[in-house]
């Protein structure tokens, strides 16, 4: 009984009067700026609190201004953000574009403090005719005169190093798997060169107690490289070299090196990159393959002349994103052994509160040059241990989702812990 008239204490509390929707914080007055913010690497509730003149909505049908931030990363693992402010209604035809970057090595907090002040900057422009220009101030703090004099010098010469590791471990008193992996990189990123290479390695292992006698283990090794020297010609045209190579105990590969060099075409100016690419790219040249058993086709070791032919599309607008992909890849020496995928994704706002998000490839697979011989037992077919001949390959993913209710999205109450996940990088 004392459980139940708690749970109706609650329940009357929660019908307390609530505040019309208009009705703000004096910083927030009701005619303030109508802001639809799209900004996947914000932390919101931040940005709520530190910018309080406007007033953010959840629909972008119902805003006057649409800030929409797209990013991509640089050469010092940093990220290149830009801030596109698109008006609508009575600043129809009204936009503006900021660009900033945030380095690898500035905290998340810096990072969200940098990224909220160009937004800051960015509104100042839209908030004339509102109620809340009157309250703004702009000041400036000149810089020191020895930091503005100060000649940049790089001491790594735009190089960017990376090592990382980690493990994973889990089980029971009848089975258990570990997992580790590791990686090595190096990246060089200027405007006439992009210059990186990169070793991966993972190891990992699982056991099962089948019975009290009968003990099954699995074990998987997968280690791989990558090189690419890419030089700028223009704005829309680049070419470089591309190197590979894998060793995979799933796929019967002790070691296989693939070498393309290759050219590539932007159909719109690399610097719309943020906004949106077309890009076709095609390269063509040669792959050695050592095999640890002999294949279907008799060979334990070859090297085969091969081409591949990518076309790639990506638009970032307010009201959503779109992406598709081509690649066929064709051995020169039989051209029946090809590998064609498509990929498509889809993240678009359908109409006001409903969203649809939705991804997923096919691959149409005729180039598995690699498979053994002897083919694979039942248990390393059940545990994945060997790889299976195919003719294809897919992936999906689709959701939507709705919202409906209150266009007002200014409160911060972090109670019971917060839904924001900070700065993403």
């Amino acid at each position: 009984m004392h459980f139940v008239a708690f749970v109706a204490a609650l329940a009357a509390l929660a019908q307390e009067p609530q505040p019309a929707p208009p009705t703000v914080p004096d910083s927030q007055p009701s005619e303030a700026l109508r802001v639809f913010l799209d900004c996947g690497p914000c932390d919101f509730d931040y940005v709520r609190t530190e910018i309080t003149f406007v007033n953010y909505v959840r629909d972008r049908q119902t805003a006057e201004l649409v800030v929409f931030v797209t990013s991509l990363p640089t050469g010092g693992g940093g990220r290149a953000f830009t801030l596109a402010f698109l008006g609508r209604g009575r600043l129809a035809g009204r936009g503006d574009t900021l660009s900033v970057t945030v380095n690898a090595t500035q905290t998340p907090t810096e990072r969200r403090q940098i990224l909220t002040q160009t937004l800051r900057l960015g509104l100042l422009p839209y908030l004339a005719g509102t109620t809340a220009a009157e309250h703004l101030q702009v000041q400036y703090t000149a810089p020191a005169a020895s930091a503005a004099a100060r000649v940049a010098h790089d001491p790594w010469n735009y190089w960017v190093f990376v090592l990382s590791g980690n493990g994973f471990m889990s089980g029971q008193s009848s089975l258990d798997d570990r997992s580790f992996f590791g990686n090595v990189s190096a990246n060089r990123v200027t405007e006439q060169w992009k210059i990186g290479f990169s070793m991966n390695g993972s190891i990992s292992r699982s056991r099962f107690d089948l019975d009290d006698t009968t003990t099954f283990i699995t074990k998987r090794k997968n280690y791989s490289a990558a090189m690419q020297a890419v030089r700028s010609i223009g704005g829309r045209w680049s070419v470089g070299l591309v190197a590979n190579g894998f060793q995979s105990s799933f796929s019967n590969i002790d070691l296989r090196v693939r070498v393309t060099p290759a050219i590539e075409v932007d159909l719109f100016p690399y610097a719309q990159a943020t906004r949106r690419q077309l890009t076709i790219r095609y390269g063509a040249g040669f792959e050695v393959s050592e095999y640890a058993e002999v294949t279907l086709y008799g060979q334990l070791n070859e090297t085969r002349p091969v081409h591949t032919l990518t076309a790639g599309y990506i638009v970032r607008q307010p009201w959503g994103s779109l992406s598709a992909s081509v690649n066929h890849q064709q051995y020169l020496h039989d051209w029946s052994k090809r590998n064609e995928r498509l990929n498509l994704g889809a993240s678009v706002r359908l109409f006001r509160g409903l969203s649809l998000n939705a991804g997923g490839s096919y691959t149409v697979v005729r180039d598995q040059l690699y498979l053994p011989a002897s083919g694979a037992t039942p248990e390393e077919i059940l545990a994945r241990q060997r790889v299976l001949a195919t003719d294809y390959s897919y992936f999906a993913n689709f959701g939507l989702s709705f919202r409906f209710g209150s266009v007002y999205n200014n409160i911060v109450n972090p109670r019971f812990g917060t839904q924001s996940q900070g700065f993403i990088e």
